[in-house]
């Protein structure tokens, strides 16, 4: 702020309180923070409505799996992640009404949850939704065990950042965030897109593009 940049985005819900105070010190900055919280008057939030894709994958999930069986792998039981879980069993549900839906938690010690997995004949999951460096060999996105050809992925749920950031600056330019911050005047704003802004999408696999 201090170097009189006029946009600042702030990438990670930690920073909120952080920004507080330069976001009074310098009202001439914008300045916005990825979090779900509604924050405050002076600091706009930003985040993405990951459950709409999972919603989506759910359905993918549902027609895949041939015993009904789904798997599910979450990172860590935190705000967002209940959505996430709820909306991918609602959209398997919708496809298959006794779908049953495994969850295993990344963050869990103590316990092998592929193993787990294979035990109970869980063949279509829902891994980490990208690559993980540390593991490059782990499957992410949706994806189906065959014991014959191995895994093939089905579908990834991709979060567009870069158009969600092009978005809000083209409203700074415009009249839209001035216009927004008129009408709420005394309440905080938030920006929570999803696939109708073309922030969030599937990228489908060739075992389900057709």
């Amino acid at each position: 702020a201090k170097e009189k940049y006029s946009v600042i985005f702030a990438t990670s819900p930690v920073m909120l309180n952080s920004c507080i105070e330069p976001s009074l010190q310098h009202p001439e900055v914008k300045l916005l923070v990825s979090s779900q919280l509604v924050g405050y008057r002076h600091v706009r939030t930003y985040y993405l409505r990951f459950y709409e894709a999972k919603f989506l994958l759910g359905m993918a999930a549902g027609m895949l799996s041939d015993n009904g069986k789904i798997g599910y792998i979450a990172d860590y039981p935190i705000s967002g992640s209940p959505s996430m879980i709820n909306a991918f069993a609602i959209g398997a549900s919708l496809v298959d009404p006794y779908a049953t839906i495994h969850l295993k938690w990344l963050s869990a010690k103590g316990y092998d949850w592929r193993r787990e997995l294979e035990e109970d004949d869980v063949r279509v999951v829902s891994g980490r939704d990208y690559p993980d460096p540390a593991h490059p060999d782990e499957p992410y996105g949706l994806y189906r065990r065959h014991e014959l050809r191995g895994v093939e992925r089905m579908a990834t749920p991709v979060w567009d950042w870069g158009r969600y950031y092009e978005l809000i600056v083209r409203s700074i330019q415009g009249d839209a965030w001035k216009r927004e911050g008129d009408r709420h005047r005394d309440h905080a704003v938030n920006y929570w897109w999803g696939l109708s802004a073309g922030v969030v999408r599937l990228d489908l696999g060739e075992g389900i593009a057709d």
